[in-house]
């Protein structure tokens, strides 16, 4: 489920309490009051003008501390609740698991009367036309309970697939949904190399390639090594058409080569090359990837 929280309520007492509660005291937390404090802003459209005024609330867009003060702001939800909740910014995603689909119901909605109340205490509100959730479940076993959420007296829409960070997640993690959609995204930027091609050399054109493609390609990869192979043909295909576009190679040109001459990683590559760095990282200790994992113990 993806709770959009809305930024613009952030109330600056109770930011300050915060602030206080993780040793933000003194002369620092007279700096962030002074920050918050003060400000004026308008609205204009065409000729009209409205009148400055002071904002009491929320905390600056656009800013470097605006991000960092929000979060501070929404650092307690999870404790308000017994559910698992990943955060990034305002998008919010609680998780719950359980081997009675019953249960992860009744539980779900005792646990959002809890979120609703920390939400009341903080002043927050949720955008509930942005709210979807999915319901996972084995692909052999099929959905026999309507599965029901309400959040304040409204009942919450169920999804097949939903988009987070970037990522379009389906209710049977067969990432046919995202891969649909990065197929299109790719397919864009390859006719805009193939319109651009003749006004620029080949290392700006590997340059675009790197950002309108690979790039696309390169990000959340290793969520697609579960894919079938089928459902990545024609991503493949459109990652042959893009390197040929930027090197002019025609159709007949081997592929290995052309690869392997400028230094292009073929999708199959992409996978366990990205999949390497994160387990590199993992093993330099520049990640907290996996850290509450236990491997099984041999007996």
């Amino acid at each position: 489920m993806r709770p959009l929280l809305s930024s613009p309520t952030v109330d600056h007492s109770i930011l300050m309490k915060k602030l206080y509660h993780f040793g933000i005291r003194g002369n620092a937390q007279n700096l962030f009051a002074s920050y918050l404090s003060n400000r004026k802003q308008f609205v204009t459209t065409y000729a009209c003008k409205t009148d400055k005024e002071y904002i009491t609330y929320g905390i600056p867009h656009g800013s470097v501390l605006g991000p960092t003060l929000f979060l501070i702001y929404v650092n307690d939800l999870p404790d308000c609740h017994a559910m698992q909740t990943l955060f990034f910014a305002d998008d919010t995603a609680p998780l719950m698991s359980g081997p009675n689909i019953l249960d992860i119901q009744n539980t779900i909605n005792g646990e959002l009367k809890h979120v609703q109340k920390w939400l009341m205490q903080n002043k927050l509100t949720l955008n509930l036309n942005k709210i979807n959730y999915l319901l996972f479940h084995p692909a052999k076993e099929k959905q026999s309970h309507h599965f029901l959420l309400n959040f304040d007296g409204n009942m919450l829409m169920q999804t097949n697939e939903s988009k987070y960070l970037g990522v379009f997640i389906d209710a049977k993690l067969n990432w046919k949904a995202h891969i649909l959609h990065l197929t299109s995204s790719v397919a864009q930027s390859v006719g805009v190399l193939y319109k651009i091609r003749h006004f620029l050399s080949k290392n700006l054109l590997k340059m675009l390639y790197n950002a309108l493609i690979k790039s696309k390609l390169s990000y959340a990869i290793t969520l697609l090594a579960s894919a079938y192979k089928s459902d990545l043909h024609k991503l493949n295909v459109l990652n042959n058409r893009a390197v040929r576009c930027i090197t002019f190679a025609n159709r007949h040109t081997n592929l290995n080569t052309l690869y392997k001459k400028h230094k292009i990683l073929k999708l199959n590559e992409l996978q366990p090359y990205e999949l390497g760095k994160h387990m590199f990282k993992l093993h330099s200790n520049e990640t907290s990837y996996f850290t509450d994992w236990k491997l099984p113990t041999c007996s």
